[in-house]
């Protein structure tokens, strides 16, 4: 049974979380929706599985991230985890709103270059390497 706040109106347990990008919600389906996509309908469109992000938001969170730090000191770096989400759309979103990237491999490092990031903006880390 869906949670009803104030006058008996459905509580969107999406709607507001810090997990979701923002604008998220659970659609009048009962569905999931994304940046107004309706995730369910992705699915059936595009099979699963499928890894759904809303670019804005992306570029968004970049660009807050970037924003703090350059609000505190001009000397500063944000870096993207590859390893987070290791797809070339992302590593060309994150090259393009101008943050720098770390590797821990040479696929990691091939996708990164191929992409689009000046290779004095990739860090490579990682055991044993030189």
């Amino acid at each position: 049974m869906p949670e009803r706040g104030q006058a008996g109106a459905v509580i969107d347990p999406i709607a507001g979380s810090p997990v979701y990008p923002a604008g998220s919600r659970v659609n009048q389906r009962g569905h999931l929706e994304v940046a107004g996509c309706d995730v369910v309908e992705l699915a059936a469109e595009h099979g699963t599985p499928a890894y759904i992000y809303a670019e804005d938001e992306m570029r968004a969170r970049a660009g807050a991230y970037r924003d703090a730090f350059a609000r505190r000191t001009s000397d500063f770096e944000v870096l993207f985890a590859s390893k987070a989400f290791p797809c070339t759309a992302a590593y060309r979103l994150f090259a393009e709103e101008g943050l720098s990237v770390d590797v821990a491999s040479g696929g990691e490092l091939h996708m990164a270059l191929r992409s689009g990031f000046d290779p004095a903006r990739i860090h490579m880390h990682g055991n044993n390497k030189r």
